[in-house]
């Protein structure tokens, strides 16, 4: 099993008083992780991938940027990526989580995510 925070697919991730993302979707196997959102014309405001265990995304055959947060076990945002076509992020050691937002999506570092 992939560690991350415990967010169940379909339901809301909240920033303070704030809804993030609407409807998360969780990417559950190593072969989801490894797709994200490949394939995809690009994330709606309010949607999310949350891809457990991760510490770096890449972002090789994507068509749109995306901005990535990675997550800390308690649900602390540890940084923030604005992730172009073709480039990979930097590695975050404090991460078991990272997830994908659209761009612009209202995150930064020491945000704290919960579900709800």
């Amino acid at each position: 099993m992939l560690k991350g925070p415990p967010w169940p697919a379909g339901g809301a991730v909240r920033n303070g008083d704030r809804v993030l993302v609407a409807s998360l979707e969780v990417a559950g196997t190593r072969a989801a992780r490894a797709r994200g959102v490949l394939g995809r014309p690009r994330l709606r405001a309010g949607h999310g991938l949350l891809l457990p265990g991760a510490r770096q995304v890449h972002g090789f055959f994507l068509a749109t940027p995306l901005r990535v947060a990675f997550v800390a076990a308690d649900g602390v945002v540890v940084a923030v990526s604005d992730l172009r076509p073709w480039r990979l992020s930097r590695w975050v050691r404090e991460s078991t989580a990272a997830l994908e937002l659209p761009t612009g999506a209202a995150v930064r570092v020491g945000d704290r995510l919960a579900a709800g």
